[in-house]
């Protein structure tokens, strides 16, 4: 026997009063009138204390009631570690953990799957709660625990197929924290899913509460035909002073039968062309479309394919949009043309296109500096005076600065901007024509610089010799993989010569960056402008000087975008189902969770559309291939012991208390013996009398 609140058995002090009423009390006098007596005053009667109890029964009566009125507060029951229960009458705790990633549209897979979700809520007893948990690559409780099925059943209704990929365990992990959370005696998980083999990771650290049952639902047909847009190239060029972009989408035919589809080509929601194709079964096939020129402004445009039971990765979509290009600024000493190789270079480049100034000898302009993306020193005086201070602070706003030492950047000229910019004075030139020229010893692959050479048959600089350079400053520099304090953390060398001096730089300055390379950019001081690697090495460096990044035309599911423009304006940035959200100044990250088109515009009266975002569904969510719910089952459930768990249930104290309500019992004992009492004292009271 045990007690739920053993603290109310203070109350049995109480047992003194009954004591006290049996050994104290008042005599009653026999009133005799007596006329010689009646003006004299009234004198109380004494109170005459008993020696000992006279009526023990009425005396027990009232104790046993009293101890029993405090048992019954107490709440007493009879403690067990196992109830011998019918499961079915027991209080669950259930979690419903539904499936909404975009596999789940595919024929009438959603409508089966709300269907058992609708099921699992009306099943619910009046004693159980239900949660419901939504997931696809996250997870997201809709409802707290509740036994309101109107409520569960609200959110089910509001809930719609989604554009992500299928992860089990956040979900997993979810209705974990939920269970462990619950007090009630049975926990049950409803798992309703197509069952992915691609979203199961092995769910590490997605383990259920022990003792609960995970009852799994699986929602998929044995037809697994479908054909995928997996991806589209775009293949740009230029033809009459106009660029044009040829399309090619990337088939996949997941099914086990040859599959023929029409390849439809769409810009600004007008058809432009179809193409025909057969994709062999658990093949890819590559359909080009027609060429389309791009206007000045970016246009939607979307490749589809027949439709099929699935309907998501069938329409692939992506911008048109015209490549705007670097603008380079091209600075070199009079006289000669140092710049002719890199001004060739340059002008090759058709992603992006380079339009190249040069300008010989002399500072840039306030003006010039406005026109130009990255300006490139090539040889040039350091900078100094109040030019040099422009630049300073040009670079300073994110502009982009490119610096070729040689004859020209001696060291004593450095001083004041020109440091700023290189954090050091370079050192003489070095002349290595005795020995053959120096080499490359050092060049970090990692960077986006070098990374284009880190792969097969990329480019070699084993064939480039400087026969004189000039080491650029890097005492507070630190090279790739050192830790990054403050003192280091705003230049990295890039390129060391095979004697140790650093022949690349790269320095942050404000949000702007310069590379400081240690040798020319022509043919005075080293072959390398002969080399074939000369040409993608230059494109690389002033790209990277520029902070380009390519435009996407197109992004995945899930992904986030800044949509900040200048001037930290507020934007208003459309849905592809039409939703607004509005991005206020400083806060423009924004998640791209919608398949189709996201349209960004300046919140201000008039704002006119800045740009597209297309979002395409995660093309690993088209492997439809199986998992086996008991595999998932096996990893997330705790094995059973053996025990008869369909007739026996460990309950809380709380449970156990609440079914056998054996207060209610001691209160009914409690009436019946203050009924008696009440009846035995009129009885003594009357025969006292």
């Amino acid at each position: 026997m045990s007690l739920l609140a053993p603290a109310f058995l203070i109350g049995l002090a109480a047992l003194a009063v009954p004591l006290l009423v049996h050994l104290i009390r008042r005599e009653r006098p026999d009133a005799i009138e007596f006329p010689s007596l009646m003006f004299m005053s009234r004198i109380p009667q004494p109170t005459v204390k008993r020696r000992r109890i006279r009526n023990w029964l009425l005396f027990a009566l009232r104790c046993l009631a009293l101890i029993l009125l405090v048992g019954a507060f107490a709440r007493p029951f009879v403690d067990r570690d196992e109830e011998p229960l019918a499961l079915a009458d027991v209080a669950r705790e259930v979690v419903i953990l539904l499936d909404r990633s975009y596999s789940m549209g595919q024929g009438d897979h959603w409508e089966r799957a709300t269907r058992a979700a609708r099921e699992a809520i009306d099943a619910l007893g009046a004693s159980d709660r239900a949660s419901l948990i939504v997931f696809d690559a996250g997870a997201q409780a809709l409802t707290q625990p509740t036994a309101d099925h109107a409520r569960l059943l609200r959110a089910l209704d509001s809930v719609t197929v989604g554009s992500a990929v299928t992860r089990y365990t956040p979900a997993l992990k979810l209705a974990q924290s939920i269970l462990a959370a619950s007090e009630l005696p049975r926990r049950e998980a409803v798992l309703i899913s197509d069952f992915q083999r691609a979203g199961w990771d092995g769910g590490a650290g997605a383990r259920l509460p022990e003792g609960t049952e995970l009852r799994t639902v699986h929602i998929a047909d044995d037809d697994m035909a479908n054909v995928v847009i997996a991806n589209v190239v775009l293949a740009r060029e230029r033809v009459a002073g106009r660029e044009r972009v040829t399309p090619t989408a990337h088939l996949v035919n997941r099914g086990g039968a040859d599959a023929r589809v029409a390849v439809t080509l769409e810009v600004g929601g007008r058809e432009v062309n179809t193409v025909q194709a057969q994709v062999p079964a658990g093949g890819t096939a590559a359909v080009v479309q027609q060429a389309v020129t791009i206007g000045d402004e970016s246009a939607r445009a979307t490749i589809r394919i027949t439709p099929d039971a699935l309907a998501a990765d069938n329409a692939f979509h992506f911008v048109l949009a015209p490549d705007p290009g670097l603008r380079v600024l091209v600075v070199q000493p009079p006289g000669r043309d140092a710049s002719l190789y890199v001004r060739r270079a340059l002008e090759l480049s058709e992603q992006p296109p380079f339009a190249v100034t040069v300008k010989r000898d002399g500072l840039p302009t306030a003006n010039e500096l406005e026109r130009a993306d990255i300006v490139l020193l090539n040889d040039v005086l350091p900078p100094a005076g109040q030019a040099g201070q422009r630049l300073v602070d040009w670079v300073r706003a994110g502009g982009g600065l490119l610096l070729a030492l040689g004859d020209r950047t001696a060291g004593s000229t450095w001083s004041g901007p020109a440091r700023e910019l290189t954090g050091g004075v370079p050192p003489g030139a070095i002349d290595r024509v005795e020995d053959g020229g120096a080499r490359l010893g050092y060049l970090d692959y990692s960077h986006p610089v070098f990374e284009l050479f880190n792969a097969p048959r990329a480019g070699a600089f084993g064939a480039v010799r400087f026969y004189r350079y000039r080491p650029v400053p890097s005492s507070d520099a630190r090279s790739p993989g050192a830790p990054a304090d403050t003192a280091r953390a705003a230049a990295m060398v890039l390129a060391r010569f095979d004697d140790g001096f650093a022949a690349l730089v790269e320095r942050s300055l404000g949000s702007g960056r310069t590379l400081i390379w240690g040798s020319t950019l022509d043919g005075e001081w080293t072959n390398l402008a002969l080399e074939p690697v000369f040409l993608p090495l230059v494109h690389q460096m002033v790209k990277r000087a520029a902070g380009f990044l390519p435009p996407r035309p197109f992004s995945v599911a899930g992904q986030i975008v800044d949509v900040a423009i200048a001037d930290s304006a507020a934007v208003i940035v459309t849905s592809p189902a039409g939703g607004r959200v509005d991005a206020p100044a400083g806060n423009t990250l924004l998640t791209l969770d919608e398949q189709g088109f996201y349209e960004v515009r300046e919140a201000r009266a008039g704002g006119g559309t800045l740009r597209l975002h297309a979002v395409n569904v995660d093309v690993a969510e088209s492997d439809l291939t199986p998992l086996d719910p008991a595999e998932l089952a096996s990893a997330v459930t705790p094995p059973a012991d053996g025990r008869a768990a369909a007739t026996t249930i460990s309950l809380p104290r709380e449970e156990q208390e609440k079914r056998q309500a054996l207060w209610w019992y001691l209160l009914m004992v409690v009436l019946a013996l203050l009924t008696a009492e009440t009846v035995l004292a009129n009885r003594r009271s009357a025969r006292t009398a």
